[in-house]
């Protein structure tokens, strides 16, 4: 027996390495499960959500882009209406500026014409006083009949004038020289402070005219004028007096 041969089966322990390819060819050889529709719809869905957030936020930033390009044009269409508007306002106050002194030479010329026209005929057309009053500088002037000092002062209201006011040298000399006899003036003395006061409430001035009181007689407290004298009177005489009034525009159309 001895030449047979002894046949015998080996077994032999497979390596770790062969043990996983093993394995990783039986998980392939596992059939997975198919995908629910459920899940398909959901990630259809996510997928569109996605698409339609891209859309609204490119749509919106062309809409910003567009509203600041929009926004930097009305600013600058702004600026340009304000310029405008700032040219046509210095445009309007220079032509206003020159209507105004045009209106002022123009005055002036026709208020020198018609004084030297009135100095040849006294109640020309172009005269801003009323009939019969006589124009001097700013001011007309009237004499009424021989009254007492209140019937005078209603007199001259009556015509939307005054008794007469004093204010400088030249005018006075222009007062003297239409005087030929006592006038009252519209000025009074205030007893308690000695001040003499004009019918609008100012005070003469000093340097103006000396007032003449008549000896005993300090508490009259009336004036009247004769020739470049103020003379002091009782308030109870008669005499003519003297009313004036701002005179009105030169009249052009003559």
């Amino acid at each position: 027996m001895a030449n047979e041969v002894t046949y015998a089966d080996l077994k032999f322990r497979d390596s770790p390495v062969a043990q996983r390819i093993q394995e990783f060819d039986n998980i392939q050889e596992i059939e997975h499960p198919a995908p629910s529709p459920a899940w398909r719809w959901s990630a259809l869905g996510l997928l569109t959500l996605c698409v339609l957030l891209l859309l609204g936020l490119a749509s919106l930033g062309i809409l910003f882009f567009q509203a600041k390009k929009n926004i930097e044009q009305l600013t600058g269409v702004e600026k340009n209406l304000s310029l405008q508007l700032d040219i046509s306002a210095n445009i309007s106050k220079e032509k206003d500026l020159i209507q105004s002194n045009h209106s002022f030479a123009l005055k002036k010329v026709a208020t020198k014409l018609c004084r030297e026209l009135t100095s040849i005929k006294q109640d020309h057309a172009c005269k801003p006083c009323p009939e019969n009053w006589h124009w001097h500088r700013d001011s007309c002037y009237w004499k009424t009949s021989v009254l007492n000092l209140d019937e005078s002062r209603k007199v001259c209201a009556e015509r939307n004038s005054s008794l007469v006011k004093i204010e400088n040298k030249e005018e006075l000399v222009y007062v003297a020289s239409k005087l030929k006899a006592y006038h009252w003036l519209g000025l009074t003395r205030n007893i308690s402070s000695d001040q003499w006061v004009w019918e609008d409430g100012s005070t003469l001035s000093p340097d103006l005219i000396e007032i003449f009181p008549e000896r005993n007689q300090r508490n009259w407290k009336c004036a009247f004028a004769y020739l470049h004298k103020f003379l002091l009177d009782n308030c109870n005489g008669n005499h003519p007096s003297i009313c004036e009034k701002a005179a009105g525009p030169v009249k052009m159309s003559w």
